[in-house]
């Protein structure tokens, strides 16, 4: 019986020591853990201002509205501004020579200053199909200088007061939308529809982007 209680004692008295060392340990600020906060480590969703401005690469998952809007509207952007109807380079159109029987003028600003650099860019975000024929047309290198034809920069609708987006149907590899644009406070409007793929590791647009959406570059697309 006393070999059982000594037996007891030890095991207590370890038990004891074990306890007492690992409150010493954490009031000494030796042994450490994890607060709440650091446990919410969930990345927030990136929103559509976020991602402007940037291709969007397949990650193996469907397309958020986040990216589809933001997808859209740089492409909007980048085709209105240099493939039709090219609103974005700024032109001398005092200085005409003639190309093939052509009119151009030399590109005095804007962001590129090559036609491969206009290309190489339009490439992030739709299929060669969809714009190079445009560029083709109406931009060659002339005495190491960019220059456009003369029917860059013509026409073009005036912006409106909203747009809606809807996804029609979307896969790891294709996603087909509709875009709607609302002009005099919702008495009318225009659809159009668009396809995405992905095309070497990023989501590019494989249909005609129609140029009948002029929306203003200044200022981010009004989604209602």
């Amino acid at each position: 019986m006393k070999k059982f209680f000594k037996i007891f004692l030890v095991i207590v008295l370890v038990a004891a020591i074990g306890i007492g060392g690992f409150f010493a340990l954490k009031k000494l600020n030796i042994l450490k853990f994890p607060d709440d906060s650091s446990l919410n480590n969930t990345p927030t969703e990136s929103t559509t201002e976020s991602l402007l401005g940037k291709p969007i690469e397949s990650s193996g998952g469907t397309l958020t509205e986040a990216e589809l809007k933001a997808l859209y509207e740089t492409a909007n952007d980048l085709y209105v501004d240099w493939v039709m109807p090219a609103l974005g380079p700024k032109i001398d159109w005092d200085t005409i020579v003639y190309i093939d029987g052509q009119e151009y003028a030399p590109v005095i600003q804007g962001k590129y200053s090559t036609v491969d650099g206009i290309k190489n860019d339009l490439s992030n975000y739709f299929s060669e199909e969809v714009y190079i024929d445009y560029i083709n047309e109406n931009f060659v290198m002339y005495e190491d200088k960019l220059y456009a034809n003369y029917n860059v920069g013509q026409g073009g609708d005036a912006d409106c007061d909203g747009v809606t987006l809807t996804i029609n149907s979307s896969s790891e590899t294709e996603c087909k939308f509709t875009v709607t644009l609302v002009y005099d406070e919702s008495s009318f409007t225009k659809k159009f529809s668009y396809e995405l793929k992905v095309i070497d590791g990023k989501w590019k647009f494989v249909n005609d982007f129609d140029c009948s959406i002029i929306l203003s570059t200044q200022d981010n697309i009004k989604w209602i």
